[in-house]
């Protein structure tokens, strides 16, 4: 790996950003330990930013830190995936039915630009590309909510959300399903139809929830 140093003023972003990668990408799998001297020699920096990163990640819920132990990556069971499922659904599907109340033709434009390049990351079989403009369209929508409470209750669960995204855009079938599930949601936010844009909404989440379940029992390979 590169010197992570080189060419970047907030080393400490640097290497909180590295190590979620990491996190999401399992090269630190769930329930591993992690060893911030190891960590730190990998992206030679001081064991400094590498403990500021994991103290950030332990907020986001994507480690836990044992007092005496270390620090290890959290594993989301199949309870805890309920849990996250259930509030999204419910914040993405107000901030659906909101952003359509606000949206104009400078917004539906941003839309459709995030939706055809998710369409050509599907075609393209990127799925790290699909999890990008994914969350572009996703973030699009929540910030078209206009409503600064909802966006702050996001956040908090944005880094589980984006965690579990990254194991389900790999689910045979997903993308290609998220794709014909997004179109529907821009076409309900385009028609201005409040109700029927939270319902496309959580349909999808309610539908993202049920593969990554079904994934997590081993019923989808």
């Amino acid at each position: 790996m590169p010197d992570v140093k080189m060419g970047y003023k907030n080393l400490e972003t640097l290497v909180y950003e590295e190590i979620k990668s990491m996190i999401f990408q399992q090269k630190l799998p769930p329930n591993s330990k992690i060893i911030e001297e190891e960590l730190s020699k990998q992206l030679n920096v001081s064991r400094t930013p590498v403990r500021t990163a994991l103290t950030a990640l332990e907020k986001d819920g994507l480690v836990k830190i044992i007092p005496r132990r270390g620090a290890y990556v959290v594993s989301l069971e199949v309870e805890d995936i309920e849990e996250i499922y259930v509030l999204r659904e419910v914040l993405e599907g107000v901030a659906a039915r909101y952003s359509a109340k606000n949206a104009d033709d400078s917004f539906i434009k941003e839309l459709e630009k995030a939706l055809n390049d998710y369409e050509i990351s599907v075609e393209d079989k990127d799925y790290n590309s699909c999890i990008r403009h994914d969350e572009i369209f996703h973030n699009l929508i929540h910030s078209g909510s206009k409503n600064n409470r909802l966006m702050a209750h996001l956040e908090v669960i944005k880094n589980q959300i984006q965690l579990l995204k990254f194991r389900s855009s790999h689910i045979p079938g997903r993308p290609l399903k998220s794709l014909s599930e997004h179109i529907d949601i821009l076409s309900a936010i385009k028609e201005g139809n409040p109700e029927k844009s939270e319902l496309a909404m959580r349909t999808h989440i309610r539908n993202a929830k049920e593969d990554i379940l079904k994934f997590y029992r081993g019923e989808l390979k």
